[in-house]
């Protein structure tokens, strides 16, 4: 695990073993870094792994889930 410079961990959270904090970040409270834990670019969609991009703030969210066979709304996923 490595964590650069002028980074901020909130309380609760964890980074596991292999995974990249870059410089200048900040992970809000309560946040799980594993090697295979989607972040998501809001701005691009660009998805990362393993690795918060330099001067990122990483919150907790969820991911919709896929659509039941009926077309009903799947129950969203937590990352």
């Amino acid at each position: 695990t490595i964590i650069e410079d002028n980074c901020f961990i909130g309380a609760r959270s964890e980074v596991v073993e292999g995974c990249i904090v870059r410089e200048g970040s900040v992970l809000g409270m309560g946040v799980f870094i594993g090697q295979s834990t989607k972040i998501v670019d809001r701005a691009t969609g660009e998805v990362f792994y393993g690795e918060v991009p330099p001067n990122s703030v990483v919150v907790a969210g969820s991911m919709p889930g896929k659509n039941f066979p009926n077309n009903e709304p799947g129950p969203s996923l937590y990352c």
